[in-house]
């Protein structure tokens, strides 16, 4: 999804009063608007959310029991929610979809109990974690601790759900 920061005129009262940041997206030759706003770092920083909301609700799509590991596989409750255990490869495909490194994201790590948990905490501290739904509530993010993935590139498995979301 592209979107676009225009300069448009602010309309109060029939007169232009000034200039509003506005983000269009232009699908097939047809501007719609999407969002004004009066600070350019405002209409920016809705797109980046507007985007990390898309990409992990894209990831989502592709979770479930046949992208864990055997030995989770094995474990996974037979009433669990699609992402119950798909905490690491969510948080993975999420990272590497929105540019890895260069995204300003970090991989983070927390236990819950004795299970691991993986989520993504970007640089203003905010907490990405395409996997919350597992939790009854939410994990102590507090204690979670930078990390990073076992491997450099997308793993295997992310790969295939970076694929199948259409985000490869």
């Amino acid at each position: 999804m592209t979107y676009q920061i225009e300069i448009a005129n602010r309309i109060e009262r029939g007169r232009c009063v000034g200039n509003d940041y506005v983000v269009t997206q232009r699908p097939i030759g047809q501007t719609t608007i999407l969002a004004r706003f009066p600070e350019r770092e405002d209409a920016e920083k809705w797109i980046t959310q507007r985007r990390i909301r898309n990409v992990v609700a894209e990831v989502r799509t592709q979770l479930g029991p046949s992208v864990l590991r055997p030995d989770w596989r094995k474990r996974r409750p037979v009433d669990a929610v699609a992402s119950w255990g798909c905490c690491y490869v969510a948080a993975e495909a999420v990272y590497h979809a929105l540019g890895g490194a260069a995204s300003g994201l970090r991989p983070t790590f927390v236990r819950v109990g004795e299970t691991p948990h993986w989520y993504l905490t970007a640089d203003d501290g905010a907490v990405i974690d395409p996997t919350a739904d597992q939790f009854a509530s939410p994990p102590d993010y507090s204690a979670g601790i930078g990390k990073g993935f076992l491997t450099r590139e997308p793993s295997a498995r992310t790969r295939l759900v970076l694929q199948k979301a259409g985000l490869a």
